[in-house]
């Protein structure tokens, strides 16, 4: 379905028929490098999204079974030091979103893929020849720093080469790739660190993410200067934004993605597109967009916080439950495994209900499930249930699958909404500001990230451990309320 353009007044009819004109008039002349990798190009997509995103996250996951057993036995390391390693990979992706964003803007997003594997390498190399726990913990800190780089980068690279009706599918993709890569990537890990020693998985992830870096200067090199695909993609975003009509000021831009009364009647709305491309690279830092985009920033941040925290809280409240009613590690693991397996199957349906239907038939569904999976084991699980053990375990198992279903139909939403709304946000005019407003809204995003197994923690202790998971549902089903009545649909081909 082609988006109809935007009607702000009927005297801007011919100011868009002449933006029309002057798009046909040069079409020949500034055909995109983007637009070809829009037209179901996959021989790009795999080359610079799926194969890096499928080797990065499953390096990243392959020293999971590593880093409790060297931080303890090779660091001398408590369990309290093992946590804060984790911890700060979260930490260093949480801060590094704002000053990476500054970078991909400055310097595009292909350099900014090739700057995060660099960097990711170095960090892991350090890490392999760290002596303390300090060390340690500033390398996973770098780390985290690379990883946000990566992610935002790639959002930004998707957001200005592809429209909102493909978005969706190939987000999806790459969440669900990433997932199944995370199954291999600890096996992986597993077998080099028994095979070559502790310190050898850190060496490998920084031998094969330099590798993906040389890989990425490779591809730039034979598909031609990259400062002049940076300002092509820039040009394909304006000319799509002139197609759908301009996207003149972020009062307007608010309107139309809540539907709320403005001013839209205006007599000056020509003005104000017209003088919104005059804006100098100044006026393009975050100060000024979070001005801009504060109340659309403000009106998704409850779906945007409440729902990574809820992803992430499963991840410890489901063991936690687990260990509570006497399960063996062993055991555990063989359900949370159940659960992945489950939850990366359905990406291919989270991408198509997205891209056919809209966000909010994956988002809402997804967030229900997670609200269901935390509601039942307080009512249907208790330590001093006269059930059998096996009776449990299959209770625990169905539950914890579903949950698996909430995440599996949550692939790619977060990303695929930032990237709508960084579309909706984009200012009219020469310079490209997606960079940076998707910074701020990973931010937020990644706010729930960090802080979901803390929560998860802490109100198990606090509390206790059916509360947690009460809590947990009751902010997961705001979730979903929330985006169902009060955040609107983000998809523009989405009548």
């Amino acid at each position: 379905m082609t988006p109809k353009p935007q009607q702000y007044h009927n005297d801007n009819d011919s100011y868009l028929e002449e933006l029309r004109d002057d798009e046909e008039a040069n079409q020949d002349a500034t055909t995109p490098l983007t637009e070809k990798a829009s037209n179901n190009n996959r021989c790009w997509l795999w080359n610079y999204i799926f194969i890096p995103s499928i080797l990065f996250k499953g390096l990243q996951r392959s020293t999971i079974p590593v880093i409790p057993e060297f931080v303890h036995t090779v660091l001398h390391g408590s369990h309290a030091d093992i946590g804060m390693v984790v911890a700060f990979v979260g930490l260093g992706r949480w801060m590094g979103n704002l000053p990476c964003g500054m970078l991909v803007n400055y310097s595009g997003s292909y350099f900014g893929l090739i700057g995060s594997c660099l960097w990711t390498s170095l960090a892991w190399y350090l890490a392999s020849s760290s002596h303390r726990v300090v060390g340690l913990a500033a390398t996973c800190l770098m780390e985290g720093i690379g990883l946000s780089l990566w992610q935002l980068s790639r959002q930004t690279l998707v957001t200005q080469t592809f429209s909102s009706e493909r978005r969706g599918g190939i987000q999806a993709w790459t969440g669900g790739l990433e997932r199944l890569s995370s199954v291999v990537g600890p096996a992986l890990g597993g077998t080099v660190a028994h095979a070559c020693g502790l310190r050898a998985p850190f060496g490998l992830k920084a031998s094969l993410m330099l590798l993906a870096g040389l890989v990425y200067i490779v591809l730039l090199r034979r598909s031609g200067n990259p400062k002049n695909r940076t300002t092509r993609s820039k040009q394909f975003n304006n000319d799509e934004n002139k197609r759908y009509g301009a996207i003149p000021t972020a009062s307007t831009s608010w309107s139309s993605l809540s539907a709320l009364p403005n001013d839209t009647n205006d007599d000056n709305d020509a003005i104000k597109v017209e003088s919104s491309r005059k804006n100098d690279k100044s006026s393009s830092n975050y100060c000024t967009i979070l001005q801009k985009n504060l109340r659309m920033l403000a009106l998704v941040s409850v779906f945007v916080v409440g729902m990574p925290l809820a992803r992430e809280t499963r991840l410890i409240l489901f063991p936690l439950k687990a260990m509570a009613l006497g399960f063996s590690p062993q055991v555990i693991g063989g359900m949370m495994a159940l659960t992945f397996v489950v939850d990366a199957s359905l990406f291919p349906v989270a991408g198509w209900c997205m891209d056919r239907y809209g966000r909010k038939y994956a988002g809402v569904p997804s967030s229900l499930c997670l609200a269901i999976s935390y509601a039942l084991p307080p009512l249907l699980l208790h330590t001093h249930n006269s059930s059998s053990q096996s009776h449990q375990l299959i209770i625990l198992t169905v539950i914890s699958c579903i949950s698996g279903i909430g995440n599996g139909l949550s692939c790619g939403v977060m990303n695929v909404i930032g990237s709508d709304l960084a579309t909706i946000a984009q200012q009219e005019g020469e310079q490209n500001t997606s960079a940076l407003f998707l910074a701020l809204y990973r931010t937020i995003a990644d706010t729930g990230i960090f802080l979901g197994p803390f929560v998860g923690g802490f109100l198990s202790e606090w509390r206790s451990l059916d509360q947690a998971f009460g809590i947990i549902s009751a902010i997961s089903l705001i979730a979903s309320l929330w985006l169902a009545f009060v955040m609107p649909e983000t998809a523009k081909h989405i009548d």
